[in-house]
């Protein structure tokens, strides 16, 4: 069961975001004739990088919720994190971090930080119907 990102923190999330996609088939190129897919799979996982900005207040908070067991584990939990959609909204996804998306420092100035990250969702849902 994912635990939820702190309501508190939710502001925080800059702009920004990327988000990387794996292809769900691979292609092979034959030295003759033509080439061909092969699927591979079909609930691929995104991985999105954002930032985090934080005064130093919410930096303490949010490190506590990050290292607390019960909570983040140290970023082996599971949690429900607003991700920004392409359309410009927030929709909670199921994310973990990454393994070289742990938050690390990006920079430190006027009395608050600014943290890059990585996360993972694996059962990624836009919040669209297909077709309309």
């Amino acid at each position: 069961m994912a635990i939820d990102y702190p309501e508190a923190l939710r502001p925080m999330i800059l702009s920004g975001t990327s988000r990387l996609v794996p292809a769900v088939f691979s292609q092979n190129i034959a030295t003759d004739g033509k080439m061909y897919i092969q699927s591979v799979h079909d609930n691929p996982p995104h991985i999105y990088s954002f930032s985090l900005r934080f005064t130093n207040q919410e930096a303490l908070y949010f490190w506590a919720w990050f290292n607390n067991a019960d909570d983040c584990d140290k970023g082996r939990s599971e949690f429900n994190f607003p991700v920004q959609m392409d359309g410009g909204y927030l929709m909670d996804q199921v994310c973990r971090f990454t393994e070289d998306g742990v938050p690390q420092l990006a920079s430190k100035s006027g009395g608050g930080a600014t943290y890059s990250c990585k996360v993972y969702i694996q059962d990624f849902d836009a919040g669209v119907t297909p077709g309309l």
